[in-house]
């Protein structure tokens, strides 16, 4: 026997899991530079001067100043917290 109250609850329980979505952390453009920033950082490159490297090819990365600092300093917080200097 067709119960519509079923099949209505069966839909709308597929259409909240469809509009569920899965959290991926979200990846910076920086991130596949990690080691070489952290290098230039560490020999004492300025964030203007780190800016300029990444404009430059073959990275052709153009991001703001504020963005590289925000960065840096989660970068940084978690190197310490690992214990790599």
């Amino acid at each position: 026997m067709f119960d519509p109250d079923a099949v209505l609850e069966q839909i709308r329980e597929k259409k909240y899991r469809q509009r569920q979505r899965g959290y991926t952390p979200r990846k910076s453009r920086l991130d596949p530079h990690t080691s070489e920033i952290l290098k230039l950082h560490d020999s004492g490159a300025r964030v203007s001067e780190i800016r300029t490297w990444l404009s430059e090819p073959p990275r052709k990365i153009v991001v703001a100043h504020t963005t590289i600092t925000r960065w840096l300093t989660k970068m940084l917080q978690t190197r310490q917290e690992r214990g790599i200097s």
